[in-house]
Order: C-alpha cells, then structure tokens, then sequence
C-alpha cells in the first residue's frame, strides 16, 4: 500500500493456490480487496494461473 502512491501505475496482486477454502475466504472479503484494488490470482496444481 505504501508504494501505490509513489508508483500508482503497478498493479497490486496476491496469489493464491485454487482451494476451496481459499476460494471461500476470497468470497468474504472480494469487495475490500476490490476496494484496495488489490487483484487475486488463483494458481491450479498444475501451475497455470487464472487472473481475472
């Protein structure tokens, strides 16, 4: 968070193995993450990564 005002252009992003527990919490708390603009990445067993 400190580094979005000095570099506002990049982009804020957690990564995340694609669980369902995982997903749940993701549920939960989508619209604060939204807010902060901060992206969640899922990664599948195989390594292949799911963005929005």
């Amino acid at each position: 968070m400190r580094l979005r005002g000095k570099e506002p252009q990049w982009r804020s992003v957690i990564a995340l193995p694609d669980f369902p527990r995982y997903r749940d919490l993701h549920a939960e708390m989508a619209g604060s993450l939204a807010a902060a603009q901060i992206e969640v990445w899922w990664v599948d067993q195989a390594g292949a990564v799911q963005r929005p």
